[in-house]
């Protein structure tokens, strides 16, 4: 049964709320000087206390990212005391230096562990739920959904409205998407029309100018038998205009990952293909649902497949059949997925086997082929990463996760350049014979990579490819090839001389 309805609204509870608090926007200081970063390079953008007191953040904190030229800007909740919230901002150049050191941008009693940046009519947005103090009557205390705006991401304003009617501060899941210059919020929610329980995503257009929107005005409602409904996302295709809200089903009956158009009209909810392995079983994002609007066209959506640890990450084209398999991507956890240049998509995700690491990998400009996957091991010293979410928009893929050190979880980011494929024909060559390299990205060919093997270097041609020929001198068995290109990651190859 699909519900499309204006229902009241359960709360979901993540915190409760303790005490009166530091209430209000925070002023923020200039930035300071940059730190360096850079690919392979992690830097720590948060500065909780190593001893595991305030400030401190939670494993379910998620950060959310924003790039607008270049800058890109990090945000996430830290906890100040038992009963004090704030969101807490870093931006990361281009380059990967820290321009603008960690600043606290709000603070309030209580505010939600997934808040969410987007870029709307060209200004910096956050959209999340909070409660301003512990004063039921306060207009900003009853849960519904706020917002911070800013024209350059050091100095941020509390929205003089409400983005939806629900209860926002303890939701299990919340983003905001541009619908053509005006916010498009979407949530996970409890509830219908007539009282009977189901779960989905609740969704509001516009800035409502009342705080609070009156609890007889529920936001609109798509959902499903069955409970419970978590980490709602949001995407608006660049090319038809539709937006479409997805979210994971913990319900026996609908287990899943499902996907549903809310504008400009509702539809029905559809289950991601494989995304229930069998009978009742499938596997949660763990964070925000990766969902992304393709550059040139369509919306994505990358989730897990398999039971009872991840077989392979699907990347699918919501509203058709075509479904990719992710490679290298067997027990990936976290999934995430972000525009690139020229139409390209990066899927970036949690390898816990044996190490924490991050792994990658980019599409061709039509999004459907990939390249070869990229990793990186987790901050040092770090274990486990609780949450990784990547934005790929400047070209290399900028990565941030959260991880423990010791006691304390804090923020880090790094950059990940995409991977080199490396084809050699044939493997196995005699002495004083001939072979072919081949160096391609996600299937296009690559010129003018660095190709150094016997002691030499050469240079693929306009086809990706150059021709070699065994040196007598040549040792028997494997010889090493690597391959460089700039702005992207090395990689190698060998040759089995016989």
């Amino acid at each position: 049964m699909t519900v499309h309805a204006r229902g009241r609204v359960r709360r979901w509870g993540t915190r409760a709320v303790v005490a009166a608090a530091v209430v209000g926007l925070a002023s923020v200081g200039l930035p300071g000087a940059a730190q360096a970063g850079g690919p392979g390079n992690w830097t720590q953008l948060s500065k909780n206390a190593a001893s595991g007191g305030y400030p401190k953040m939670v494993n379910i904190d998620q950060p959310t990212l924003l790039r607008l030229g270049d800058g890109l800007q990090v945000v996430w909740r830290g906890e100040n005391t038992t009963s004090s919230d704030s969101y807490r901002t870093a931006i990361v150049s281009t380059s990967g230096a820290t321009t603008t050191p960690e600043t606290t941008i709000l603070t309030w009693a209580t505010l939600n562990d997934a808040p969410a940046l987007a870029s709307i009519g060209g200004t910096r947005w956050l959209g999340f739920g909070g409660l301003y103090n512990d004063d039921a009557n306060h207009p900003y205390s009853q849960g519904q959904g706020y917002y911070l705006t800013s024209s350059d991401g050091v100095n941020w304003t509390l929205g003089d409205g409400t983005l939806s009617s629900s209860g926002a501060y303890a939701t299990s899941g919340l983003d905001i998407v541009d619908d053509g210059g005006q916010p498009l919020w979407v949530s996970n929610q409890w509830g219908t029309a007539d009282g009977s329980a189901a779960q989905g995503i609740g969704f509001r257009i516009g800035v409502d100018p009342r705080v609070p929107i009156p609890g007889d005005e529920p936001d609109e409602f798509i959902g499903l038998p069955g409970c419970c409904a978590y980490a709602a996302a949001a995407a608006r295709d660049t090319v038809t205009g539709q937006v479409f809200g997805g979210w994971y089903s913990n319900a026996d009956v609908t287990r899943g990952v499902y996907v549903a158009q809310v504008a400009p009209s509702a539809g029905d909810p559809v289950l991601a293909p494989f995304s229930r392995a069998s009978g009742t079983n499938s596997l949660d994002p763990g964070q925000r649902l990766a969902m992304v609007a393709r550059n040139g066209g369509g919306v994505y959506v990358v989730y897990r497949v398999g039971y009872p640890s991840t077989s392979y990450l699907a990347l699918w084209k919501v509203g058709t059949t075509r479904v990719l398999r992710v490679p290298g991507s067997r027990n990936a956890e976290f999934p995430s997925v972000s525009t690139g240049p020229g139409g390209r998509l990066w899927v970036s995700w949690v390898d816990r086997t044996g190490t924490d690491t991050v792994k990658a990998v980019r599409t061709n400009t039509s999004a459907t082929r990939f390249g070869a996957v990229v990793g990186l091991r987790g901050p040092r010293l770090t274990d486990p990463i609780w949450h990784q979410v990547g934005d790929g928009a400047a070209g290399p893929l900028d990565v941030v996760v959260t991880a423990s050190r010791g006691q304390a979880i804090n923020v880090y980011h790094s950059q990940l350049r995409p991977g080199l494929t490396v084809t050699v024909k044939p493997v196995k060559v005699p002495k004083r014979k001939s072979f072919v390299v081949s160096v391609t990205d996600a299937g296009s060919a690559v010129a003018g990579a660095k190709v150094k093997v016997f002691g030499k270097t050469f240079t693929t041609n306009a086809k990706g490819l150059v021709g070699l020929s065994v040196p007598f001198s040549a040792k028997k068995g494997a010889n090493p090839i690597t391959v460089t290109k700039s702005g992207y990651a090395g990689a190698k190859a060998s040759v089995r001389v016989i």
